[in-house]
């Protein structure tokens, strides 16, 4: 398998990669620029540092991305009157009075956006999610969710879909998928219409299980705080309600953190609890034989 990194490509040290990340050969990406996961940079392509990429995008070959510009209103074009970095072989050029280089503003790409072959897309554009750059045009202007553009410099050529369409897939949200969880959608069929469909529903089931989780961790953290209180008013060491709680889950005590907590109830459960860690592989017997002690003799 090939790496996913090649090792003739440049990358900066401090680039930030959502893994995994594709660079072809000869690709160079500088310091600061930030891709996001499943995008593949193709080769002879430049990103700058200013860049901010989604998920899922494609830069094909020659693609330069945050391209900066020279400034026009110096006396000069050439970087020397800000950039340290030429004519070092001069000693003199190190005590050359200087210009503060002027900070590059973010270049922001969005999620599954193709750029074609040779393209420039100028420092601070912003491209929406879903668009497509024609190969060798110089995009110079934001550029919207699912627009084709293209030309020297970039105009609107069509949009890829019907608004309705575009809000449909933008709502989606597919991009924040891994592979593994569109497995079952069939991407095959030419109707996209019908992979929004099972792409929603997956949506939706996703939000119902993380509302699901939510809802959990809310009651779980209501029976610690319930568990914990009760512990304390029976004088149970802080370490020994540690162990409790870690295993009363396991034990299905089927406390109910919405219900009062009856103390005799409480202990009755224990002490039932104080048998069942007989078998637990997370109480050592010492630990166990000081709960079964201790909730035996309150009851």
């Amino acid at each position: 398998m090939a790496k996913l990194i090649s090792p003739d490509a440049i990358v900066g040290k401090k680039c930030v990669f959502e893994k995994p990340v594709r660079v072809f050969a000869y690709a160079s990406i500088q310091s600061g620029a930030q891709i996001g996961r499943y995008t593949y940079i193709n080769r002879y392509s430049f990103v700058h540092g200013s860049v901010r990429m989604g998920r899922y995008c494609s830069l094909a070959r020659g693609v330069d991305l945050g391209a900066k510009a020279h400034r026009l209103d110096l006396i000069s074009t050439h970087p020397f009157i800000y950039n340290k970095r030429h004519f070092e072989e001069v000693p003199e050029y190190g005590s050359f009075p200087r210009r503060v280089k002027d900070k590059s503003k973010k270049t922001y790409v969005g999620n599954d956006v193709w750029i074609g072959a040779k393209a420039v897309i100028a420092t601070g554009v912003t491209i929406g999610t879903g668009a497509v750059i024609a190969a060798n045009s110089f995009v110079r202007e934001d550029v919207e969710p699912y627009a084709i553009v293209g030309g020297t410099p970039a105009k609107l050529i069509r949009y890829r879909f019907s608004p309705k369409i575009v809000e449909r897939l933008l709502a989606s949200e597919w991009w924040n998928l891994l592979p593994h969880e569109m497995k079952d959608i069939a991407f095959d069929d030419e109707n996209i219409e019908n992979i929004l469909e099972q792409l929603e529903a997956l949506r939706a089931e996703k939000q119902v299980s993380v509302a699901q989780k939510e809802a959990k961790d809310q009651s779980d953290s209501g029976l610690l705080e319930m568990l914990t209180s009760a512990m304390l008013e029976m004088d149970v060491p802080k370490d020994v309600a540690e162990l409790v709680i870690k295993t009363s889950a396991s034990a299905q005590l089927s406390f109910d953190p919405d219900e009062p907590l009856d103390q005799t109830i409480f202990r009755n459960k224990l002490v039932a609890l104080s048998e069942l860690l007989n078998t637990s592989p997370i109480i050592g017997a010492q630990e166990n034989k000081k709960i079964k002690n201790l909730f035996s003799s309150k009851n």
